[in-house]
Protein backbone atom coordinates (compact mmCIF):
# COMPACT_ATOMS: atom_id res chain seq x y z
CA UNK A 1 0.00 0.00 0.00
CA UNK A 2 1.32 3.37 -0.91
CA UNK A 3 0.92 6.56 1.47
CA UNK A 4 -1.90 8.35 -0.56
CA UNK A 5 -3.79 5.13 -0.31
CA UNK A 6 -3.61 5.21 3.33
CA UNK A 7 -6.05 8.28 4.11
CA UNK A 8 -7.18 11.86 1.72
CA UNK A 9 -6.31 15.22 1.30
CA UNK A 10 -9.15 17.44 2.57
CA UNK A 11 -8.75 21.20 2.25
CA UNK A 12 -5.09 20.80 1.94
CA UNK A 13 -5.11 18.80 5.15
CA UNK A 14 -4.19 15.09 5.43
CA UNK A 15 -6.67 12.73 6.87
CA UNK A 16 -5.61 8.89 7.90
CA UNK A 17 -8.16 6.23 6.89
CA UNK A 18 -7.91 3.58 9.49
CA UNK A 19 -10.97 1.50 7.30
CA UNK A 20 -7.81 1.62 4.20
CA UNK A 21 -4.85 1.04 6.06
CA UNK A 22 -6.08 -1.85 8.51
CA UNK A 23 -7.81 -5.01 6.13
CA UNK A 24 -7.97 -7.59 9.24
CA UNK A 25 -10.78 -8.04 11.47
CA UNK A 26 -10.99 -9.33 15.11
CA UNK A 27 -11.38 -8.83 18.93
CA UNK A 28 -8.62 -5.94 19.35
CA UNK A 29 -8.44 -3.82 16.17
CA UNK A 30 -9.73 -1.03 17.67
CA UNK A 31 -6.63 -1.80 19.80
CA UNK A 32 -4.61 -1.66 16.57
CA UNK A 33 -6.34 1.27 15.25
CA UNK A 34 -5.30 3.31 18.36
CA UNK A 35 -1.78 2.13 18.35
CA UNK A 36 -1.58 3.37 14.12
CA UNK A 37 -2.85 6.90 14.86
CA UNK A 38 -0.62 7.43 18.40
CA UNK A 39 2.37 6.34 15.69
CA UNK A 40 0.91 8.19 12.92
CA UNK A 41 -0.30 11.75 14.29
CA UNK A 42 2.75 13.61 14.24
CA UNK A 43 3.53 13.27 10.66
CA UNK A 44 1.77 14.43 7.72
CA UNK A 45 2.69 13.70 3.69
CA UNK A 46 3.94 16.26 1.31
CA UNK A 47 0.77 16.98 -0.71
CA UNK A 48 2.53 16.98 -4.30
CA UNK A 49 5.30 14.74 -3.22
CA UNK A 50 6.25 11.27 -4.20
CA UNK A 51 5.65 8.00 -1.74
CA UNK A 52 8.92 6.52 -0.34
CA UNK A 53 9.30 4.42 3.01
CA UNK A 54 11.76 5.48 5.60
CA UNK A 55 11.91 4.58 9.07
CA UNK A 56 13.22 7.99 10.15
CA UNK A 57 14.56 6.39 13.95
CA UNK A 58 17.16 4.59 12.35
CA UNK A 59 20.53 6.10 9.90
CA UNK A 60 19.83 3.74 7.32
CA UNK A 61 15.91 3.93 6.96
CA UNK A 62 15.21 0.11 8.02
CA UNK A 63 12.47 -0.55 11.12
CA UNK A 64 13.61 -2.19 14.14
CA UNK A 65 11.63 -2.75 16.73
CA UNK A 66 14.49 -1.84 19.18
CA UNK A 67 14.37 1.63 18.13
CA UNK A 68 10.74 2.21 17.88
CA UNK A 69 10.98 1.21 21.86
CA UNK A 70 13.38 3.85 21.80
CA UNK A 71 11.42 5.99 20.05
CA UNK A 72 8.40 5.46 22.26
CA UNK A 73 10.03 5.99 25.50
CA UNK A 74 12.12 9.39 24.59
CA UNK A 75 8.17 10.03 24.07
CA UNK A 76 7.66 9.87 27.54
CA UNK A 77 7.92 12.40 30.85
CA UNK A 78 10.63 9.77 32.26
CA UNK A 79 10.60 12.30 35.27
CA UNK A 80 7.27 11.19 36.59
CA UNK A 81 8.04 7.59 36.12
CA UNK A 82 9.83 6.30 38.62
CA UNK A 83 13.29 4.05 39.24
CA UNK A 84 10.91 0.86 39.45
CA UNK A 85 8.64 1.62 36.83
CA UNK A 86 11.95 2.05 34.75
CA UNK A 87 13.29 -1.29 35.96
CA UNK A 88 9.71 -2.79 35.09
CA UNK A 89 9.46 -1.89 31.72
CA UNK A 90 13.27 -3.13 31.16
CA UNK A 91 12.05 -6.55 32.85
CA UNK A 92 8.73 -6.38 30.45
CA UNK A 93 11.05 -5.83 26.73
CA UNK A 94 12.96 -8.94 27.81
CA UNK A 95 9.94 -11.49 28.02
CA UNK A 96 9.20 -13.49 24.99
CA UNK A 97 5.87 -12.82 24.44
CA UNK A 98 4.42 -11.13 21.16
CA UNK A 99 5.65 -7.66 20.02
CA UNK A 100 2.14 -6.27 20.15
CA UNK A 101 1.87 -8.15 23.83
CA UNK A 102 4.67 -5.93 24.61
CA UNK A 103 3.44 -2.44 23.66
CA UNK A 104 0.31 -3.48 24.77
CA UNK A 105 2.08 -4.67 28.57
CA UNK A 106 3.88 -0.87 28.35
CA UNK A 107 0.92 0.59 27.90
CA UNK A 108 -1.09 -1.06 30.80
CA UNK A 109 2.15 -0.25 32.74
CA UNK A 110 2.30 3.78 32.19
CA UNK A 111 -1.83 3.79 31.87
CA UNK A 112 -2.02 4.57 28.66
CA UNK A 113 -4.45 2.48 27.90
CA UNK A 114 -8.11 3.75 26.60
CA UNK A 115 -10.00 2.72 29.58
CA UNK A 116 -13.07 4.90 29.96
CA UNK A 117 -11.56 7.66 32.64
CA UNK A 118 -8.73 8.02 30.11
CA UNK A 119 -10.93 8.76 26.85
CA UNK A 120 -12.86 11.17 29.01
CA UNK A 121 -10.08 12.81 30.21
CA UNK A 122 -8.69 13.12 26.69
CA UNK A 123 -12.09 15.02 25.56
CA UNK A 124 -14.00 12.25 24.62
CA UNK A 125 -17.37 12.17 25.35
CA UNK A 126 -19.14 8.72 26.75
CA UNK A 127 -22.32 9.00 28.05
CA UNK A 128 -22.80 8.14 31.95
CA UNK A 129 -24.95 5.24 31.46
CA UNK A 130 -21.98 3.73 29.81
CA UNK A 131 -18.87 4.85 32.00
CA UNK A 132 -19.00 2.08 34.04
CA UNK A 133 -16.97 -1.21 34.49
CA UNK A 134 -18.15 -3.86 32.26
CA UNK A 135 -17.50 -6.57 33.75
CA UNK A 136 -19.39 -5.17 37.32
CA UNK A 137 -21.02 -1.67 36.31
CA UNK A 138 -20.66 -0.50 39.64
CA UNK A 139 -18.13 2.22 39.39
CA UNK A 140 -16.19 4.34 36.92
CA UNK A 141 -13.78 2.08 34.77
CA UNK A 142 -10.16 2.61 35.34
CA UNK A 143 -7.50 1.02 34.69
CA UNK A 144 -6.82 0.16 38.68
CA UNK A 145 -10.36 -0.74 38.78
CA UNK A 146 -10.74 -2.89 35.43
CA UNK A 147 -7.86 -5.19 36.51
CA UNK A 148 -7.40 -5.34 40.40
CA UNK A 149 -10.59 -4.04 41.88
CA UNK A 150 -12.85 -5.47 40.25
CA UNK A 151 -14.69 -8.48 41.53
CA UNK A 152 -14.39 -10.46 38.31
CA UNK A 153 -11.43 -9.35 37.84
CA UNK A 154 -9.86 -10.57 41.54
CA UNK A 155 -11.72 -13.65 41.53
CA UNK A 156 -9.54 -14.36 37.87
CA UNK A 157 -6.35 -13.58 39.78
CA UNK A 158 -6.98 -15.71 42.28
CA UNK A 159 -8.00 -18.59 39.63
CA UNK A 160 -4.70 -18.28 37.80
CA UNK A 161 -2.89 -18.39 40.93
CA UNK A 162 -4.41 -21.25 42.12
CA UNK A 163 -4.07 -22.92 38.97
CA UNK A 164 0.00 -22.06 39.27
CA UNK A 165 -0.07 -24.31 42.09
CA UNK A 166 0.04 -21.36 44.28
CA UNK A 167 3.59 -20.88 44.57
CA UNK A 168 5.37 -20.67 47.80
CA UNK A 169 7.80 -17.70 46.54
CA UNK A 170 5.20 -15.72 45.55
CA UNK A 171 1.45 -14.82 46.79
CA UNK A 172 -1.15 -13.69 45.07
CA UNK A 173 -1.13 -10.14 46.09
CA UNK A 174 2.35 -9.65 44.51
CA UNK A 175 1.32 -12.13 41.59
CA UNK A 176 -1.17 -9.52 40.98
CA UNK A 177 1.55 -6.94 40.72
CA UNK A 178 4.03 -9.06 39.42
CA UNK A 179 5.91 -6.64 37.40
CA UNK A 180 6.80 -4.92 41.11
CA UNK A 181 7.93 -8.20 42.17
CA UNK A 182 9.44 -10.19 39.63
CA UNK A 183 12.79 -10.39 41.25
CA UNK A 184 11.56 -12.25 43.38
CA UNK A 185 11.97 -15.33 40.94
CA UNK A 186 15.53 -15.70 41.28
CA UNK A 187 15.67 -18.08 38.23
CA UNK A 188 15.07 -16.23 34.66
CA UNK A 189 13.12 -18.68 33.26
CA UNK A 190 10.45 -18.91 35.89
CA UNK A 191 10.26 -14.95 35.98
CA UNK A 192 10.03 -15.16 32.02
CA UNK A 193 7.22 -17.78 32.66
CA UNK A 194 5.67 -16.14 35.65
CA UNK A 195 5.53 -12.42 33.73
CA UNK A 196 4.10 -14.29 30.58
CA UNK A 197 1.09 -15.33 32.47
CA UNK A 198 0.51 -12.30 34.10
CA UNK A 199 0.21 -10.95 30.67
CA UNK A 200 -1.93 -13.17 29.61
CA UNK A 201 -4.44 -12.10 32.35
CA UNK A 202 -4.07 -8.64 31.33
CA UNK A 203 -4.36 -9.35 27.79
CA UNK A 204 -7.08 -11.32 28.14
CA UNK A 205 -8.94 -9.12 30.41
CA UNK A 206 -8.83 -6.64 27.76
CA UNK A 207 -9.74 -8.32 24.97
CA UNK A 208 -12.89 -9.95 27.20
CA UNK A 209 -13.57 -6.27 28.02
CA UNK A 210 -13.51 -5.09 24.20
CA UNK A 211 -15.99 -7.91 23.21
CA UNK A 212 -18.44 -7.19 26.33
CA UNK A 213 -18.33 -3.51 24.78
CA UNK A 214 -18.02 -3.48 20.49
CA UNK A 215 -19.74 -7.08 20.44
CA UNK A 216 -21.80 -6.48 22.88
CA UNK A 217 -20.51 -10.34 24.22
CA UNK A 218 -21.65 -12.21 27.42
CA UNK A 219 -18.68 -11.99 30.20
CA UNK A 220 -17.84 -15.77 31.01
CA UNK A 221 -15.65 -16.43 33.35
CA UNK A 222 -14.29 -19.55 32.42
CA UNK A 223 -14.03 -19.01 28.96
CA UNK A 224 -12.08 -15.84 29.94
CA UNK A 225 -9.82 -18.59 32.18
CA UNK A 226 -9.40 -21.20 29.38
CA UNK A 227 -8.50 -18.23 27.31
CA UNK A 228 -5.52 -17.35 29.82
CA UNK A 229 -4.34 -20.77 29.85
CA UNK A 230 -4.27 -21.50 26.73
CA UNK A 231 -2.65 -17.66 25.30
CA UNK A 232 0.14 -18.11 27.66
CA UNK A 233 0.41 -21.55 26.98
CA UNK A 234 0.94 -20.75 23.49
CA UNK A 235 3.55 -17.88 24.14
CA UNK A 236 5.72 -20.46 26.09
CA UNK A 237 5.77 -22.31 23.79
CA UNK A 238 6.66 -20.47 20.46
CA UNK A 239 9.16 -18.43 22.61
CA UNK A 240 10.79 -21.34 24.13
CA UNK A 241 11.29 -19.67 27.57
CA UNK A 242 11.47 -22.39 29.71
CA UNK A 243 14.76 -24.88 29.50
CA UNK A 244 12.58 -27.51 28.89
CA UNK A 245 11.31 -29.31 25.54
CA UNK A 246 7.73 -27.67 24.46
CA UNK A 247 5.09 -28.78 26.60
CA UNK A 248 1.84 -30.49 25.65
CA UNK A 249 -1.49 -28.22 26.20
CA UNK A 250 -2.70 -30.81 28.19
CA UNK A 251 0.63 -30.67 30.98
CA UNK A 252 0.02 -27.05 30.93
CA UNK A 253 -3.25 -27.19 31.87
CA UNK A 254 -3.15 -29.51 34.64
CA UNK A 255 0.32 -28.03 35.99
CA UNK A 256 1.90 -25.31 34.22
CA UNK A 257 4.93 -24.59 36.03
CA UNK A 258 5.85 -28.39 36.61
CA UNK A 259 5.54 -28.68 32.68
CA UNK A 260 8.02 -26.47 31.63
CA UNK A 261 10.35 -27.13 34.80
Amino acid sequence: MSVSGAGNWVRHQWKWSMEKIIRVSGEDINFIAEQLLELLKDYEPVEDGLDSYRWIKENDGAFTVKSCYKAFANKTTTHLITTNTKETLASLWKVRVPSNIQLFGWRFILNRLPTKDNLIARGIEIEDSKEGCEFCGNTMETRYHLFFECPFSTRMWDAVHTWMGSPMWIKEKEFMEFPNYCEKAKRKDIREVTFAIWMAVIWTLWLTRNAAIFNDDTVNFEDCLSSIKFVSWKWINLGKISTKNCCSYYEWHVAPLLSVF
